[in-house]
């Protein structure tokens, strides 16, 4: 069976404080930790470097800020990885909004209405009223969302208004897709009565 020997010693740097030994014949792949690290450590910047740039390509009130700001801004954004059909918004309080950086998400409620990559989902959370109006599902494996918490930037008064200035207007969109489709199901169920 495969399976890593003293990878908590390699990745933090400390000396083997446990011995082990074979209990049949096995095959051993002996890594350098130098170069185990770099292999980690290059990917893992190529893809924060990725992510960074994606964030700045969605929001354009980051672009005006200088970049040493703009890392303190990224701090407070956190990635997620759901699962297949976990409801990463659920109807009610609203304190996060989220942008898709892969794969789907699809509401609940309006199951016509596909978020992929590059949508924004939760945009209530920038409301005065704070309330996500349903639901909405991860509905694509491997999908990952960048998280950012409204409260981590209310402190910013020139970051949360320039989000809610750009943002909010998307959300208004999102709102008459679902208000119309809305209508065509009643009209739907209305005729469907009447026969």
């Amino acid at each position: 069976r495969c399976q890593m020997i003293s990878d908590y010693n390699m990745l933090n740097k400390i000396n083997h404080k446990t011995s082990c030994y074979t209990k049949s014949e096995c095959l051993l792949l002996c890594l350098d930790r130098k170069a185990f690290t770099n292999s980690i450590e290059e990917p893992l910047s190529v893809y924060e470097s990725n992510i960074k740039l994606f964030i700045l390509n969605h929001i354009n009130v980051f672009h005006k800020q200088p970049s040493k700001l703009f890392n303190l801004y990224y701090d407070k954004i956190s990635i997620e990885y759901p699962h297949l059909n976990e409801e990463v918004i659920k109807k009610g309080d609203a304190e996060n909004f989220y942008l898709i950086y892969k794969g789907s998400c699809i509401a609940n409620l309006f199951k016509h209405i596909k978020y992929d990559a590059g949508s924004f989902i939760g945009l209530e959370a920038l409301e005065d009223d704070n309330k996500y109006k349903y639901s909405i599902r991860v509905s694509e494996s491997n999908t990952i969302l960048l998280k950012f918490n409204v409260n981590s930037f209310v402190k910013s008064f020139q970051i949360y208004e320039g989000l809610k200035k750009e943002l909010l207007p998307l959300l208004e969109k999102q709102k008459a897709i679902s208000e119309e489709f809305d209508k065509k199901v009643k009209n739907i169920v209305k005729i469907k009565k009447k026969k």
